[in-house]
């Protein structure tokens, strides 16, 4: 059985998605379910799922050193985000201000793919979620929180 999706990709063919810059992604829950809260006289109703999100979202950077976070919003069932990612970092650099030299074997850091952050959010999400479900009664979903 093949569980691929079957979707279009929009990806530019051939983009290098690591470089430099500030990408706007959507990332829906599968089947669209709504799993993250209601929207409540066009308020929207957080619940713990959101804020599990919400908590994952945030530590990102703390996983991937050349990405910042510029805007995102959760909404019941999916999430818009913009997400920077910046100069490549270094590898073997002294954080020192002044004329320190930089060492000999200074080289790039391996640098994420957007793919990468967005495939790494989801995973995470979803093992959270799991947890949530077993532990705390959540709505339950079938294979993954996102498609």
């Amino acid at each position: 059985m093949d569980t691929k999706s079957k979707r279009r990709s929009i990806r530019l063919p051939g983009y290098d998605y690591s470089r430099s810059g500030a990408y706007y992604v959507s990332i829906c829950t599968k089947n669209r379910k709504c799993l993250f809260g209601d929207i409540v006289s066009q308020e929207m109703v957080l619940n713990d799922a959101e804020r599990m999100v919400t908590t994952v979202w945030n530590e990102l950077p703390q996983r991937f050193s050349n990405i910042e976070l510029i805007e995102y919003v959760i909404m019941p069932n999916h999430i818009h985000a913009i997400i920077a990612i910046v100069g490549v970092p270094l590898v073997g650099t002294r954080k020192t201000v002044g004329d320190s030299p930089k060492r000999a074997d200074t080289r790039p850091a391996p640098t994420a793919r957007l793919g990468d952050i967005v495939g790494t959010f989801k995973s995470i999400t979803t093992h959270e979620y799991i947890r949530g479900v077993k532990q705390h009664g959540w709505s339950p979903f079938l294979d993954f929180v996102f498609s």
